[in-house]
């Protein structure tokens, strides 16, 4: 599936790393820095929105 995103996408690099970021939030999760070890796992719902969000972003500052 990353391989077919990556070919129909308009900015290609910007499409792997924002579904790399997003993959590594939602499962392993993201330190929070208060306690040693303690990690936030973002929803998936969240990581769609923020990946549409950093779409429109990348796309408007014209990353290709």
């Amino acid at each position: 599936m990353s391989f077919k995103v990556r070919e129909i996408s308009p900015f290609k690099d910007a499409s792997v790393v924002i579904g790399i970021l997003a993959f590594y939030a939602t499962h392993f999760g993201v330190p929070t820095g208060t306690n040693k070890g303690e990690v936030w796992k973002m929803p998936a719902p969240l990581a769609v929105v923020g990946g549409g969000v950093l779409g429109i972003i990348a796309w408007a500052a014209g990353c290709t």
